[in-house]
């Protein structure tokens, strides 16, 4: 039996279970980490926490993550995302790549030049893993420092020249593929630029990990929040190959209830369907960060339906951030710290009701301490 929804229902349940119908009791940071959080530019995180924690600020996830409870990684797409320290498997092993497809989807053009140099992609992750987790050590470095330190170790075809540095150095994309071993954390805070400390280090020897539990887990993860969705969405959120994405389905094939969404066969939790059917729905508004894991699903059409404000969502380069209105995409917004300031500017519909404005008002004035300010200066275009 196909369950059929309409768009509204589907968008109410996802936002629902982004926790942006409803804030989550003050300080919980794990609760509201449990999908991963994307933390993209280092700091945007927090604006995605104000949105969904009630009185949130910036001691608590710094609390949260010295205390151990949570821990940033290179996750999905290769990008630093905050998740709960227990859950590092999952968010490793989870998106490791187990077939050439899926490196290569991971690698991107650094994949090309594997194949030019007739070097199998498995066997350099590999390489480069085991001397990332020995160049660390027990120390803390930079990434620009690991990168140097790993690239003097490695033969010079797995270190190919840089246009944008003008240097020999280890692939960007094979760095972060090589941390979904699980072997790499991104240290707390460590001023203003990334540095990296070894999981071991970090939070003791990790269990042992079965890779096809670990990807199950990530996969309900996955289709709690985003659902309904299909194994072609998962894999390109993941960033795996659609082979090794199918795989991973079936292992939960189960569980699942075939669904019809504006006229495309789609899935969700059987478990879900109920409150797919009649979700909470959501009032109030929200500022999210340019790459909030929110807006990662990768139907966007569905997320945000209008042409226009989705190619101002999701641009070549430079995306804004999003404005939720009542639960969907209303609008963009952008802010530039000057001085004590924060400069806020605000692109909404002219129709946009004054409640929401106010809202909007709201949401700005409790980001300034967020990003070090004391004051907002907030300004609407429409």
């Amino acid at each position: 039996m196909t369950t059929r929804v309409e768009r509204a229902q589907a968008i109410a349940f996802r936002v629902a279970r982004h926790d942006l119908a409803r804030r989550r009791p003050p300080g919980d940071v794990e609760g509201a980490v449990a999908g991963g959080l994307q933390d993209t530019p280092l700091g945007a995180v927090r604006v995605s926490l104000h949105a969904r924690v009630e009185g949130f600020d910036a001691g608590v996830l710094e609390r949260a993550l010295h205390d151990k409870r949570v821990v940033e990684l290179w996750a999905m797409r290769g990008a630093p995302h905050v998740v709960p320290a227990r859950d590092v498997a999952l968010f490793t092993a989870g998106i490791d790549a187990r077939d050439d497809d899926s490196l290569r989807a991971k690698l991107a053009s650094f994949a090309g030049h594997l194949e030019r140099a007739g070097i199998a992609p498995g066997d350099a992750i590999a390489r480069v893993a085991a001397e990332v987790d020995d160049v660390l050590g027990d120390a803390t470095m930079t990434k620009p420092e690991l990168s140097t330190a790993v690239s003097r170790r490695l033969p010079p075809e797995l270190v190919p020249w840089c246009d944008a540095c003008k240097v020999h150095h280890v692939s960007e994309s094979a760095l972060r593929t090589a941390a979904h071993r699980g072997s790499v954390l991104v240290a707390p805070w460590a001023g203003r630029h990334v540095a990296l400390v070894r999981t071991a280090t970090w939070l003791g020897s990790p269990r042992a990990v079965d890779t096809d539990e670990a990807r199950r887990a990530l996969l309900v993860r996955y289709l709690e929040r985003f659902a309904p969705s299909t194994p072609g969405d998962f894999a390109e959120w993941c960033n795996v190959g659609p082979a090794d994405a199918r795989r991973t389905w079936e292992l939960v094939a189960g569980d699942l209830a075939r669904v019809e969404l504006d006229g495309r066969a789609v899935f969700a939790r059987a478990a879900d369907v109920a409150e797919l059917e009649s979700p909470p729905q959501p009032r109030g508004v929200r500022l999210l960060p340019a790459h909030d894991s929110y807006l990662s699903a990768r139907d966007r059409v569905t997320i945000v339906p209008d042409d226009a404000l989705r190619k101002q969502v999701w641009r070549t380069i430079g995306n804004p951030g999003a404005v939720l209105v009542d639960g969907e995409v209303a609008g963009t917004w952008r802010g530039r710290k000057k001085g004590a300031s924060l400069e806020v500017s605000v692109r909404v519909a002219a129709h946009t009701t004054r409640a929401a404005r106010a809202g909007i008002e709201d949401e700005t004035a409790a980001l300034a301490p967020l990003r070090g300010c004391s004051r907002v200066r907030l300004s609407f275009d429409g």
